[in-house]
């Protein structure tokens, strides 16, 4: 094939007439199909047996794929495989089965197939499919792009606020501490040292959720899990987090407070990942509690679950745009509130959970505020009884 030759493939099928590849090794049948999909505009391509449709179907974009489940040399079920492994999974198919294949359509439903038409055909039972199927498709490609551009979107907004932002504050307060060097005095010159030092540490805090993301796209988190859990008391987890974190929250104006009803009992996980995660549950309580400054944590079991709660008082998340809040790159009411964060956060935690086998659960919280819950699996063997040895007395 020339360097002219290349096909150009295009997702808007607006733009030009369906294209459907027929395959089956009966020429009569491939004529007939050919004649009722030609005659109602769509354009058709045809071949005999899998070879060589997986070659067309590799050079030339193809919106749909009619298909024979018994063909020579190559099966219909193969061609779907090779199909899906060289070429990708977004390509639908409808299969041609015998009129007693009850087996066959078995087999297609577990391949992942939506659509089967029995032989001999029925014209309008075979363009039904074929609507059907590009209809589906159709949407899943609108919805495709929808999401991409609302995360393509999300990303430039990041980029050009999260960065700009600490950056400016770092440049203008070098600028005038170099201008103004031999004028300034101590309590000016400390208050544009400790603006550049803010903005040093957003800005590391934001490079660093960005590693932290790439980490868990690549499974590392999972990976970590599976080779470096160890057993440990959600009590004593928590007293670590408060020894390492809340100090600094004291300092923010922000109380914490601790409510443990675990009894001691064990939790494996990747201990600074979950105090990570924890961290960045209660950073957003903070962050969002404008008048009254209390964080609560609460901590109890609840069958073979331990639940650690984050509550707050602040201004609480419709339950309608919660799944927004916990999506990457994302902030509820960016424009009206300035909140210093990537929008990764949630998004992190949500994903430290999953990776420990647990999940996170949001509710709104009775009185105003927010409740979102850590859950996580509780150990087999470690339950609240007076043999378990990682029970401490309190």
């Amino acid at each position: 094939m020339s360097r002219d030759e290349v096909p150009t493939y295009s997702t808007d099928r607006e733009a030009r007439m369906p294209s459907v590849l027929i395959v089956d090794d009966d020429p009569l049948i491939v004529a007939l199909l050919t004649g009722l999909l030609t005659s109602k505009e769509y354009s058709v391509k045809k071949c005999y047996n899998g070879t060589d449709a997986l070659e067309v179907v590799k050079s030339q974009p193809i919106d749909l794929i009619i298909c024979d489940v018994v063909m020579p040399s190559m099966s219909g079920y193969e061609f779907l495989e090779r199909v899906r492994h060289e070429v990708g999974p977004h390509v639908p198919f409808i299969f041609l089965t015998p009129a007693d294949g009850e087996r066959a359509r078995k087999a297609k439903l577990q391949k992942g197939v939506q659509h089967s038409v029995a032989k001999p055909v029925d014209p309008q039972a075979l363009l039904g499919a074929v609507r059907e199927a590009l209809g589906r498709q159709t949407m899943a490609d609108t919805l495709t792009k929808r999401d991409f551009d609302a995360y393509r979107k999300r990303v430039v907004h990041t980029l050009s606020h999260e960065f700009r932002t600490p950056l400016s504050a770092i440049n203008i307060g070098m600028e005038l501490l170099l201008e103004h060097k031999n004028s300034l005095d101590s309590e000016k010159a400390a208050n544009l040292l400790e603006a550049v030092r803010r903005g040093g540490l957003r800005l590391e805090r934001l490079v660093k959720d960005f590693l932290i993301l790439q980490q868990m796209e690549a499974g590392i988190t999972q990976e970590i899990f599976a080779s470096h859990a160890s057993l440990v008391s959600v009590s004593e987890l928590v007293e670590r987090f408060m020894s390492f974190r809340a100090p600094a929250y004291q300092q923010e104006g922000v109380e914490i407070l601790v409510s443990d009803q675990s009894g001691g009992v064990a939790v494996k996980v990747v201990e600074s990942n979950i105090l990570d995660c924890l961290d960045r549950l209660v950073s957003n309580a903070a962050k969002f509690s404008e008048a009254i400054k209390v964080v609560e944590l609460e901590i109890e079991t609840q069958g073979r679950e331990v639940r650690i709660a984050v509550k707050d008082r602040g201004c609480g998340i419709d339950a309608a745009d919660v799944e927004d809040a916990f999506n990457t790159f994302n902030q509820i009411n960016r424009e009206s509130k300035e909140q210093q964060g990537g929008g990764m956060g949630l998004s992190i935690a949500r994903r430290y959970a999953s990776a420990h086998r647990g999940r996170l659960e949001f509710r709104e919280r009775s009185g105003g505020g927010s409740i979102v819950t850590l859950v996580l699996p509780m150990t087999e063997g470690f339950a609240k009884t007076d043999n378990n040895p990682l029970m401490r007395e309190h």
